[in-house]
């Protein structure tokens, strides 16, 4: 009889939003970001399953928010993770959204959306 293992795992997604229109601007999926932190966070809500086997939480955050999570968490980029995201010295596109987001394009922004979806693996 074969076992097999089940990973259960989350990924995290944060879309910003325009202020002009509501218009997505930004997508970025920060695997540094410490998912299991976050659903415990009050501000992560519970969605309902319907159907779903998996969980998903949401939330929907002001820029002070954002960049207090950010801050939180950019010292876990890993060795790949930072590679990705400081390919030859320069940001990455989804990174430099990311950052140009929070810090230099910011009055352009009306809130950000951040999901995190549990998934499983087997392995």
């Amino acid at each position: 009889m074969t076992h097999q293992r089940i990973c259960i795992g989350f990924s995290v997604k944060i879309t910003g939003y325009s202020k002009a229109d509501d218009e997505v601007l930004m997508e970025i999926e920060p695997h540094w970001w410490n998912a299991k932190e976050l659903v415990r966070d009050e501000r992560f809500i519970v969605q309902p399953r319907n159907g779903r086997i998996y969980y998903k939480y949401d939330a929907d955050l002001s820029l002070t928010e954002m960049r207090e999570l950010h801050e939180r968490y950019k010292e876990n980029v890993t060795t790949i993770q930072k590679w990705l995201c400081f390919k030859f010295k320069r940001l990455s596109p989804p990174c430099k959204n990311l950052q140009d987001a929070l810090f230099h394009r910011s009055h352009k922004y009306s809130r950000f959306h951040v999901n995190v979806s549990e998934w499983e693996s087997g392995l």
